[in-house]
């Protein structure tokens, strides 16, 4: 894989890691904070596979195989998230 892509990728999943690490610390979490952690997963998901269809020519089976795993995991993984979603929306303060 080109080096640019391998640093983009590796910049989005410090940003996504860094936004997912803050809401799991957030005494309240919002609809629109979980919704666009959900989607954000999705269009990663989606990404993943086009990237696998415009790179093919440059990747190894490594490379279409790491890309091929990324988006089964981020795809799955914002299909949990949209599930338990009502079950994570934290509005209320916790008990001290």
């Amino acid at each position: 894989m080109p080096l640019a892509f391998l640093l983009f990728m590796g910049a989005v999943n410090i940003a996504y890691g860094s936004y997912s690490a803050s809401l799991l610390l957030r005494a309240r979490r919002s609809r629109l904070q979980l919704t666009l952690l959900w989607r954000a997963n999705g269009v990663w998901c989606g990404l993943c596979l086009l990237y696998i269809a415009l790179l093919w020519d440059m990747l190894t089976v490594w490379g279409v195989l790491h890309l091929g795993l990324e988006a089964l995991y981020v795809g799955g993984l914002g299909c949990v998230e949209r599930r338990w979603m009502p079950a994570l929306i934290r509005t209320d303060r916790p008990a001290n």
